[in-house]
């Protein structure tokens, strides 16, 4: 058996601003569902020309579920 190979990853890259930003949702206590999300959305949909996004915690919190079995 092979062993397994560790896959390097970047460190995280922040600038000012984005600091800031994150430190202000920090201290308004409000990690999901607040304004800040609102205005993610806002501009979000704006840059990739729709007429709203919304912001999800990950890529299968979108995904439909069946509701009976297959």
């Amino acid at each position: 058996m092979s062993a397994l190979k560790q896959v390097p990853l970047s460190s995280p890259w922040l600038d000012e601003r984005e600091e800031e930003r994150v430190a202000d949702v920090l201290r308004s206590g409000r990690l999901s569902l607040g304004p800040t999300i609102d205005e993610f959305e806002e501009a979000f949909a704006a840059v990739v020309g729709a007429p709203y996004a919304a912001a999800v915690s990950s890529g299968t919190a979108t995904a439909p579920r069946r509701s009976t079995p297959r």
